[in-house]
């Protein structure tokens, strides 16, 4: 019979869908004047008649110059490498052509944008806020409350990235009075959009505009403004490896852990193993999948909510130190590690962990991630240290070393 002898193929696994987007239709309602004028107020732009002037009059020009063409290349490159860390074997081909469309059919986006950079290039240079600078942001948001302005505006996706532009610079540079100002006037204008997923059609800046809601809540230790608890997904994002293990550390804890820590755990450690894959077999890990993997992990981390005493406090404290230190920056995340040494101080003082051995190595991976966030203090070294010996003579670490080698002789006792 023809085809009989033909080798089956397996099936390939099919891609994960947008965690982002996945429960929502994409809607673009129409935009009351009263919630226009409410927009203004979040971002401070006394919006007027008169400011309903020409653009030409506040600076535009018709066209963009090549020499703004290549300083937004430089910018918008800057800001993809703070996304993906090189070490990641992200690819970064994947959406660094979807940022230029809006220049040429909006020269007035262009040059918010140029202003933008040309301000965020200043302040690295002299690692300060100077005159020059000032005039710059104040030039981009003079023509972007030029956009508000205009009878019949229609927020655009350019709009949302310019007020992002604006907001990442200030939150760089540790201006979060001016960053909680750029961003809530965001939020705003995304939620007159329809909200987050409207922005599905441009999925780069939707991500963008989820990391910066996630890192001013880490910096600030506030709740992110998207997604709020009743709205998003619990379920675990990535599909479960066959060949990895389904019972997980957590489970040692508590014979009730909470399902959805456990389905974040199940995420991270999925998404570990794939860049570790990445690693070793040269390839490169697409932007989007890795985006909307640690963008589901952070908003659920951080949506989350236990009491102080409750372990699931700190294992969730240790997951967010973790995957912030890994993947974002350990500035970012000073408050909740002092949150997460108090709480596991005070979970070790309170419960008995050395008698089991799988508790005990569970908390040698707290200590761990606390020595990976590398912001600990020489008090904090010194206690994890002790942390360690303890453990380490609860499952007799020295005795399974002195089994492979026989160092007894030379360092001391077995059982020391």
């Amino acid at each position: 019979m023809k085809g009989k002898n033909r080798e089956r193929v397996a099936p390939r696994r099919l891609a994960p869908k947008s965690w982002i987007n996945r429960r929502y239709d994409v809607r673009v309602p129409q935009i009351p004047e009263q919630d226009m004028l409410q927009m203004g107020e979040f971002m401070n732009l006394h919006i007027g008649s008169q400011m309903n002037i020409s653009p030409s009059l506040i600076g535009f020009v018709p066209g963009m110059e090549p020499h703004m063409f290549q300083l937004i290349h430089k910018f918008i490159n800057t800001m993809q490498k703070a996304m993906y860390p090189v070490e990641n074997c992200i690819d970064l081909n994947e959406d660094g052509r979807c940022w230029y469309e809006g220049f040429c059919r909006d020269p007035a986006f262009g040059q918010t944008v140029w202003h933008s950079a040309r301000a965020f290039f200043n302040i690295s240079k002299s690692n300060a806020m100077e005159s020059v600078t000032n005039m710059e942001i104040n030039k981009a948001i003079v023509m972007l409350r030029q956009k508000l302005a205009y009878p019949g505006f229609l927020i655009t996706d350019s709009t949302i990235f310019t007020v992002l532009a604006l907001a990442m610079i200030s939150e760089a540079f540790r201006d979060y009075e001016a960053a909680k100002q750029h961003i809530h006037g965001l939020y705003q204008m995304i939620k007159l959009r329809g909200g987050i997923n409207a922005l599905s059609q441009k999925h780069p800046l939707q991500l963008k505009c989820c990391r910066l809601d996630l890192m001013f809540a880490l910096q600030t230790a506030s709740k992110p403004l998207f997604f709020a608890e009743n709205s998003l997904s619990w379920e675990a994002y990535l599909p479960k490896h066959e060949r990895l293990p389904t019972v997980t550390p957590l489970d040692t804890l508590d014979d009730a852990t909470d399902w959805r820590l456990i389905n974040v755990w199940h995420d991270l450690r999925e998404l570990i193993t794939a860049i570790n894959l990445a690693h070793q077999t040269k390839r490169k890990l697409s932007s989007t999948l890795f985006q909307e993997a640690l963008v589901s992990v952070q908003y659920r981390l951080q949506h989350l909510t236990y009491e102080i005493c409750d372990q699931h406090e700190v294992l969730r404290l240790a997951l967010l130190v973790f995957s912030t230190t890994t993947f974002f920056h350990a500035r970012l995340i000073s408050t909740c590690y002092r949150d997460f040494l108090r709480h596991l101080d005070i979970i070790l003082h309170s419960t008995d962990y050395y008698l089991d051995e799988r508790s005990s190595k569970l908390i040698l991976w707290f200590i761990f991630v606390s020595r990976l966030s590398g912001i600990y203090t020489p008090e904090d070294y010194s206690w994890m240290r002790k942390q360690v010996l303890q453990i380490s003579r609860s499952l007799k670490l020295k005795l399974i070393l002195v089994g492979l080698v026989p160092v007894t002789s030379l360092r001391g006792s077995p059982h020391s």
